[in-house]
Order: C-alpha cells, then structure tokens, then sequence
C-alpha cells in the first residue's frame, strides 16, 4: 500500500489505489480495528533509524500540528482542533522528523497522535495538571521513541533534538538533559531567573533571596553583558511576514545557572548554555529583527561550535516543508474522506512516509543534482520517466541515452506534472509538480516491470 501511494501520492483512497480490488484491501486494512496504528508508525520509525546508522548524528526536528478533516455531523469520532469556537475537527499530532547533518531528509522516527476533548476553562485546575495529563506528554513521548529507535537500530548515532519555543518548559528540559548521549537545542520562550551566588553556594535560601529584589538576574541582564563572540551570516528564506534574505548576525555566548520553574513543586537549578544570534544591519524596514535564543547542551568552546547550533537549528523548518507536503501539499492527506479517527490515522500514517520521500527526492535533486537518478528512482520508473519525456520533449531537445542525473530526472518528472520553469515558476520544481509526474509515469513503469517480468519468465 505505501509503494503504490509513494508512486501515486493523493489524498484520498479512491485517487491512490485505480483498482476495485486495491481500494477494498485499502479500505479493509485501514478499517481493521487488530491493526494499529502504533505498530505502523513503529515499523517506519525503525526503518528510519535504520537508515541513520551512516550518520555520527541525526538532526531530529519535533514539532506539533493538527489535521483538520471534514466531519460537519461529528459522527467520525474526531477531536478539537484549532479554535474551539470555530467547530474544527481533526487530529493531533505530534512528529519527530529526522535530517541529515546536511539537511538532507531521511524520514519520521516517530509520531503521537491523539484527539483533543473539551477545552476545560477552569484555569485553576488546568494549573494542578501533571505532565502526563497536558499535552506536554506528546512532546515528551515522540522524543523518547526517537531516541529508543535510534538506540536500537543505530546505537552509534546521536540524535540533536530541535525544539521550538513551546518546548521551553521545565518537563522537557528535564527529560533531554537527562539523555546524556543526545544533544538539543531548543529556543528560549522565557526570561528565566538567574541563580546568585548565595543560591549557588551550599543550602538555597529562597525566602532570603526573594525579598531582595534588586538581587535578582535574568537571561536579558546576562547578554547584556557578554561580549559578541563573532558574525555570522544565514539564508532566510520568506515566510509569514517575512522578506527572503541574507540576514548578519551577531552570536554571544553566556552559560549561567538557571531556575526552572513549575506550577507544581518546588524550582530546581540547572546549568546550560545560550547561544543567542540577533540581526544586525540587514533588517527590511517594517520587521522585527531575527533574534533566537537557543538552549544547548552541545559542548560550545568555541565560535564555530556556536556556529554549528545556530545553522542546525535553522534546519528545523525542514519540518514546515515536510508538514506542508504531507498535509495540503503532494499528499493532500486532510482531504481524506474515511469514516474513524483510526482508520484516519493509519492513512494518514502512510502519506507521511510518502510525503517525507518527495521532500527528500526534491532537496537531493536541489543539492545533490549529480547523482544518478537511480539513487531515488526504481529501474522500471526511470525506463518510464524517459519514454514519457520522449513523448512531450520539445523538437530543439534532446534527451540523452545514458542515465539521467537525479537533477534531471526530478526535473522532467516536474515538466511532465506541469511545472513552467524557474522564470514562470519562480524556483525550482516543488512538491505538487513532482507528485503529478509520478502518477503520470506510474502506469508506463508497470508496462515495463510486466515486459521485464515476461522475459525472465520465457528465459527460464
């Protein structure tokens, strides 16, 4: 079912799978209640790891998102999402992606799904929750498979978690800081408190210390002071409110001891590093300058070490990519149509592997544009893709015998499913493009599998 809808990616079972036999299995196997999701999402999460073992360590991004799926009479059994005022149904979800030190994207090592209830407005109670009852847990549990997975499958490999700024919470801090073998980055939500001497030295006296308020310091009074270690300059590419550009930043480095706070029990003390890059000079007028805040547990000595956590952490937004694909994008999974939460979440499940094999096919065709097609592609594909670009070639083109580069054959494949060019496309081929080419070459690869499968039949 998964190779059928990498090779012709949609939305919906009736657009994935062309034969009345296909959609019965399809609909049969996700409407089997002995077949969970788990276990699926288990079965992907140790193939990725899998594939990480070449690495000395992976980048995993981990970042929550809804699925907001048509269900006007609320028979389908699914949650809140969005704003609860606003009737949106769905799922929850919460995916540890994982990248390449390079970028490059390997696939999900794990994903939490789970349906969202009344929203409960006594705001006493909600600050008497534990962890395992707020949506924290999610969170928590994605990056503990990730990091169980990769244990198990490629005990070699560190994970560097990426976290964004709805991580900065005491739970999770804790629960990566206790993974001595893995590292994190996670941006700072919060101007937390300082530890003075005397709360650094022997028994902590709170009530001392608190009634002094001119003693307190915080992460702000701590930059103020650190020296700029260096500059360094970043991509930006555009997004929301945001003009594309090379923004130069400044890095300062400071590494104090911090309370983290909860609403439940008392404060504990921990010692990380902040590596904070704020924009200077390359601002569009209108817009904030950029500025992160990144907790880190990775050894920083040096610049280049500060360096290296601030260009991995701007690899998060790989995530965005992979969540645009998955979700509206080449796979259009919150069109899907299937009548339970379970069955939604196993489809669903599927069209993350596939969404997450287009968005690596499309950035290796980007930075890797040498390597030969068959690198991404099936033999059967490619003998397909060819054929399919002979036909619609233009009569000044000439298409090559020999193998096509990855570049090349991601290029045709986008020309087949209808991309103009950069000039008219404005970049290069995207998401949508490269998943109609694929439908499009898709019935040309079984003619020449069928070919292929004949003559080892008569040979024999």
């Amino acid at each position: 079912m998964a190779g059928e809808a990498a090779r012709r990616p949609g939305g919906r079972v009736l657009e994935v799978y062309r034969t009345s036999a296909e959609r019965q299995g399809a609909y049969d196997f996700l409407e089997n209640a002995a077949i969970r999701s788990e276990a699926m999402v288990s079965g992907i999460g140790l193939a990725v790891a899998s594939k990480s073992q070449a690495q000395s360590y992976v980048l995993v991004s981990v970042d929550g998102s809804s699925l907001n799926i048509v269900d006007r009479k609320k028979a389908k059994g699914f949650g809140i999402v969005g704003n609860a005022g606003k009737s949106g149904r769905g799922l929850k979800v919460v995916t540890a992606y994982a990248l390449q030190p390079d970028g490059t994207p390997l696939g999900v090592l794990d994903q939490q799904w789970w349906l969202r209830g009344t929203i409960d407005k006594d705001k006493a109670w909600r600050r008497r929750r534990t962890t395992e009852q707020k949506e924290t847990r999610y969170f928590n549990q994605a990056i503990e498979q990730s990091a169980r997975r990769l244990g198990e499958r490629a005990p070699e490999t560190r994970a560097w978690f990426l976290l964004d700024r709805e991580s900065d919470r005491r739970a999770t801090i804790e629960l990566v800081r206790g993974m001595k073998q893995h590292w994190f980055t996670i941006r700072s939500n919060h101007n937390r408190r300082i530890l003075n001497r005397v709360e650094r030295s022997g028994p902590l006296g709170h009530r001392r210390i608190f009634r002094n308020v001119r003693r307190r310091r915080f992460i702000d009074d701590a930059l103020r002071r650190a020296k700029v270690w260096g500059r360094l300059q970043l991509e930006l590419a555009a997004g929301r409110g945001r003009r594309g550009r090379r923004a130069a930043l400044s890095v300062r480095v400071v590494a104090p001891y911090v309370w983290l706070y909860s609403q439940k029990g008392p404060a504990t003390a921990a010692q990380m590093t902040l590596v904070e890059v704020r924009e200077v000079g390359t601002t569009p007028g209108g817009e904030e300058p950029l500025c992160w805040r990144l907790w880190t547990n990775y050894p920083v000595a040096i610049f280049e070490d500060a360096r290296l956590v601030v260009e991995n952490y701007a690899l998060r937004w790989r995530i965005e990519d992979f969540h645009k694909t998955w979700k509206s994008g080449a796979c259009n999974v919150e069109t899907c149509q299937l009548r339970s939460a379970e069955a939604a979440i196993k489809w669903a499940t599927i069209m993350a592997s596939v969404a997450a094999r287009i968005e690596r096919l499309k950035h290796r065709s980007r930075t890797e544009a040498t390597l030969p097609a068959s690198a991404e592609l099936s033999e059967y594909e490619i003998q397909s893709l060819i054929f399919f670009k002979n036909k619609y070639r233009k009569k000044t083109e000439t298409i090559p015998e020999e193998m096509p580069t990855l570049s090349q054959a991601v290029t045709w494949l986008a020309e087949i499913g209808g991309y103009m060019g950069p000039r008219v496309a404005g970049g290069p081929p995207g998401s949508i493009t490269i998943r109609r080419g694929l439908e499009h070459i898709r019935p040309g690869a079984l003619i020449f599998e069928s070919i292929a499968s004949e003559h080892r039949k008569k040979k024999r």
